[in-house]
């Protein structure tokens, strides 16, 4: 492991899932993350695993602020930290998942939203489903996403429509390509419309 200067992500109570990724990456980094998806030995390798699980708990404690402490406190392993911490900030009930679909279903994206802000909030919640089981495939993303789309992108998805298995990744670079179209006609026509307003 590395020196004990290590910068650790602060869980806020808001942020549960992107924090658990920054945690395991960490911890991947520290050649500790297997303790997480691991139990106690009962062999010569149980002090080794002890050793690890210090560490572990050590730097997971760190991530977490004072008023969060008490939910790991009676905890004996990090592996046992992080489910008591995920049992309280993931909401596995029908509820969690009803007000995530209804997030979804209600997104759109204005005429002034910038694409890749958009993609990011679609993301987080598809991620966020996912995370309480729900089975999103892909074609269902690039359905779910094309349908938070305006009028200005009608064009670009009628041709998207055509094409047989179409890729998530490739959608959203289409759709990105398509932006930058969108924005170009918007600037020349507003240089146009100055130029005729200083002709006259």
């Amino acid at each position: 492991m590395s020196g004990v200067n290590i910068s650790v992500p602060v869980l806020t109570g808001t942020n549960f899932n992107n924090w658990k990724f920054r945690i395991r990456s960490l911890l991947e980094k520290e050649q500790l993350v297997s303790i997480l998806d691991s139990e106690p030995p009962d062999d010569d390798k149980k002090k080794d695993f002890l050793i690890k699980d210090a560490k572990a708990k050590a730097i997971l404690i760190q991530g977490v602020s004072d008023k969060h402490l008490d939910i790991i406190k009676d905890a004996k392993t990090s592996k046992e930290m992080l489910a008591a911490l995920q049992s309280v900030f993931i909401r596995s009930s029908a509820f969690g998942k009803l007000a995530l679909w209804r997030k979804l279903i209600n997104l759109k994206c204005g005429n002034r939203d910038s694409l890749e802000d958009h993609f990011l909030k679609f993301d987080t919640i598809t991620r966020e489903l996912e995370d309480l089981g729900s089975k999103i495939d892909e074609s269902d993303k690039v359905c779910h996403l094309l349908l938070t789309l305006g009028k200005d992108y009608e064009t670009v998805i009628t041709a998207l429509e055509t094409q047989p298995d179409v890729k998530f990744d490739f959608v959203k670079a289409r759709l990105l390509d398509e932006e930058i179209k969108l924005k170009t006609k918007q600037t020349i026509k507003s240089e146009q419309e100055v130029s005729f307003k200083a002709s006259n």
